[in-house]
């Protein structure tokens, strides 16, 4: 492996008490937990905990397209057209 692959996504993020951050997934999944982050950053903007959807959370169910890693390495469950 290269470099370049091993890198970490580094996500935005800003705790509870005001302070910005960056972190990977898995750290970010922990703190979401812990209940420790306000808000993070999606491609698509930021996300507001306790308010908007996300994957995973048992008050609302994300029901977006999936864009994790393992949607984007072909692993995807496709339906054969005949």
């Amino acid at each position: 492996m290269d470099q370049q692959s091993k890198s970490v996504e580094f996500i935005q993020v800003e705790f509870l008490d005001g302070s910005p951050g960056a972190m990977g997934p898995a750290a970010l999944d922990l703190c979401l937990r812990q209940e420790r982050i306000r808000r993070f950053r999606r491609a698509d903007g930021w996300v507001i905990v306790g308010m908007d959807p996300m994957r995973g959370s048992d008050k609302r169910h994300y029901s977006g397209p999936e864009r994790r890693a393992e949607s984007r390495s072909g692993a995807r469950n496709s339906t054969r057209l005949s």
